[in-house]
């Protein structure tokens, strides 16, 4: 079991591939619980070209924060809040889910634009996969309400599936994380190791 003091949680380590050198560099997953003030300072404090979606995240983590310290104990819907590093403090990604039972809900994911990573999105996603794989016997990783933007990365670079036919909503079960992972540890030459335990 994690306990958080004000740090990020480490999640997971991986591999992503830094354009710019043509090389695989080790990365890192952080989970952030929202229990601590510092937590919101670290993503504001994320500097570049991100778009909106970052700031929308540090909305959501301050909102948290401010419920978890009013005693909050309405547990229906679950926000976790991830960062992946390349280097120590520098976020190269960053992304929120909402869970509930089995289900997982991609709410906000970004990469940031300034650095030249490739897989990142993906890498975190498989990472998130991962984890979810360990805790419910049934996951579901969706995507309620892709960005038409996006749409292609989910579906092309990861997998996902409309979750009925025509359907906005795009999914991945158990079957298609398991693949998905597979799938990134092959582009990236390298296991997802789950530091989470």
């Amino acid at each position: 079991m994690n306990i958080s003091f004000g740090k990020k949680i480490p999640i997971s380590k991986a591999c992503v591939l830094d354009r710019q050198e043509n090389k695989f560099k080790d990365v890192t997953l952080y989970e952030f619980d929202g229990k601590d003030s510092s937590d919101i300072d670290y993503f504001a404090c994320q500097t570049g070209k991100w778009s909106s979606l970052k700031s929308n995240i540090t909305i959501d983590l301050y909102d948290k924060h401010k419920k978890s310290k009013e005693n909050n104990n309405a547990r229906s819907i679950e926000k976790k809040f991830y960062s992946m590093e390349a280097e120590e403090g520098k976020s190269i990604g960053v992304c929120e889910t909402f869970g509930f039972g089995f289900y997982t809900d991609i709410h906000y994911l970004e990469c940031n634009p300034e650095l030249n990573y490739k897989y990142t999105g993906q890498t975190m996603l498989a990472s998130i996969a991962k984890q979810l794989l360990k805790k419910n016997d049934s996951p579901v990783l969706g995507v309620s309400d892709p960005a038409d933007s996006a749409r292609t990365f989910y579906t092309q670079e990861c997998g996902f599936v409309p979750q009925y036919e025509n359907s906005r909503e795009l999914e991945l079960n158990k079957e298609q994380m398991t693949s998905f992972i597979q799938t990134v540890e092959n582009k990236t030459n390298t296991k997802i190791i789950d530091l989470n335990c």
